[in-house]
């Protein structure tokens, strides 16, 4: 009876052992395999298939090794979770700033802060909102009970560019493709801005963005994401804290200045110093304010980047009919720069990749004409090389 009840228990862990290694959860040397190297065994059958095993005081010893790798496992990826602030947990800022995302007292200028405001405030070709819409929005705005009450009500004055699909809004959207620890974002959430407009991925065929740029440029797990925005926006409800808006809108800006700045690396330029392509807005349905963001190098960290968050203008939007329609100008003529820079973007992206599809099937056919005049500039080929397939990897 002994003897049949230690084979019935040898049989049972045999039977756990072989369910577990077809799907891939266990190695009779005590290895963890993931469902690729269960998928390659599959589509290599000549690879020996683990046995099953009996019930020893090793195999038991090599279970419970794997046990623990696993609990340890998990717990560290808790641990991580757990270090990893929000956007609205308490000690946000502070470690932002610290990542050197600035904010406005210790941002500079950008050197185009007059353009910006020369372009925020032009005329607009379309006729003004009516006042009759202003005592409408006035009235929908002070009566508004939440946030997203807000939002509805001033998505309407928005322009829709209802002419170009491919240029899109998104709301309240993680970009859960952007790269962690980066700089700006150690230890912070992933950006999460309440508005974004910018154009889909697809837009940008035949370049191949999400393979050579990344999560920096392709902010969601999605077929058409939105691409290289360089607008976002945070809303407040009413007698909500415009402060935290801003905190937010910041962290927003410094993610957009990040990918701009990575795209431009991709083609070997950079933006003018100084210079601001990026615009966000902060808005509780009175008072919008419009900042510019850019990125420089710290004056008092060697090799630390710093993100500018200034002021370009604001207005209260229920002041007066005049202060309205100054609003509702500034809004779209911001839409209007920022799609214009993200079209600038794309279509240098788009221009660098097929000048060098069309150098490289030059050199395919007439290799001698492409052959390094010296060692010295074999060397620097190499080197150029080498640093853009490390930055392909290390976010794509």
């Amino acid at each position: 009876m002994a003897d049949s009840e230690s084979k019935k228990r040898s049989d049972t862990l045999g039977h756990t052992a072989s369910v577990s290694e077809q799907h891939g959860d266990f190695d009779p040397l005590g290895q963890v395999f993931g469902k690729e190297q269960f998928e390659y065994r599959v589509e290599n059958p000549s690879i020996a298939t683990p046995r099953v095993l009996p019930l020893t005081q090793q195999n038991l010893r090599l279970l419970e090794k794997m046990t623990t790798r696993l609990r340890k496992t998990k717990t560290l990826r808790t641990r991580i979770k757990e270090k990893t602030l929000s956007t609205t947990a308490p000690g946000f800022e502070a470690r932002a700033f610290d990542n050197g995302v600035l904010n406005p007292p210790n941002s500079k200028p950008p050197v185009n802060i007059d353009d910006l405001r020369t372009r925020l405030n032009m005329p607009r070709r379309s006729s003004s909102p009516s006042e009759t819409r202003f005592r409408a929005y006035s009235h929908a705005v002070q009566t508004a009970p939440n946030e997203d009450s807000i939002v509805h009500i001033a998505a309407r004055l928005f322009n829709d560019f209802e002419d170009d699909p491919q240029y899109t809004q998104v709301y309240n959207q993680t970009l859960n493709l952007f790269p962690h620890n980066v700089g700006f974002n150690d230890g912070l959430s992933a950006p999460q801005p309440d508005l974004m407009e910018g154009l889909q991925q697809p837009s940008f065929q035949p370049f191949p963005i999400r393979q050579e740029i990344g999560g920096a440029a392709v902010l969601l797990d999605d077929p058409n994401s939105i691409t290289l925005p360089h607008l976002a926006g945070e809303w407040k409800g009413r007698g909500r804290s415009m402060e935290s808006a801003r905190v937010q809108s910041a962290y927003d800006g410094a993610a957009l200045v990040y990918a701009r700045s990575r795209a431009l690396s991709y083609i070997g330029v950079n933006d003018p110093p100084g210079h601001a392509a990026v615009i966000t807005f902060t808005w509780d349905g009175v008072l919008i304010n419009f900042w510019a963001h850019y990125a420089a190098p710290s004056p008092t960290k060697a090799g630390a980047i710093e993100y500018h968050q200034y002021l370009i203008t604001s207005t209260n939007m229920l002041n007066s009919y005049a202060d309205f329609k100054k609003g509702c100008r500034l809004l779209q003529n911001l839409q209007d720069f920022a799609r214009e820079r993200a079209y600038e973007l794309r279509d240098r992206l788009r221009e660098h990749w097929q000048q060098r599809q069309l150098e490289s099937d030059t050199a395919n056919t007439n290799p001698t004409l492409h052959r390094p005049n010296s060692l010295c500039e074999a060397g620097t080929l190499g080197t150029i090389d080498e640093t853009d397939e490390e930055m392909d990897t290390s976010e794509g």
